[in-house]
């Protein structure tokens, strides 16, 4: 598991795990894009998901890694949503899942 400590580190995260899954130019299967990427740390940790579910999904819980959104899609396909990124496989793998968990269960340190 990556020890991720901060939300740059978090953002540098996902980005790297979808390129270097090939996937980084792929990502117009999904509506929001890389959504991470243009989000500050307020919008990402108490916001929602840019486009999907009518922007109604927030992205996640501070501390509750098992009732947010990001683990729930990272995991498996979500209240009718496919799982992230879009245009996999391949996917987020379990360990990769796991380090995005620890981090959100820490209450998402920002630096």
């Amino acid at each position: 598991m990556t020890k991720i400590n901060s939300y740059k580190e978090l953002q540098n995260f996902l980005t790297k795990v979808i390129t270097d899954n090939g996937q980084y130019d792929d990502t117009d299967g999904a509506p929001h894009g890389v959504f991470w990427e243009h989000m500050t740390y307020q919008q990402f940790t108490t916001g929602n998901v840019p486009v999907v579910g009518g922007g109604r999904l927030r992205v996640l819980i501070p501390g509750n890694p098992d009732g947010s959104t990001l683990i729930s899609i990272l995991k498996a396909p979500f209240g009718g949503y496919r799982r992230m990124p879009a245009v996999g496989p391949p996917f987020f793998t379990d360990d990769q899942v796991a380090s995005v968990a620890d981090w959100i269960s820490r209450n998402c340190p920002e630096n």
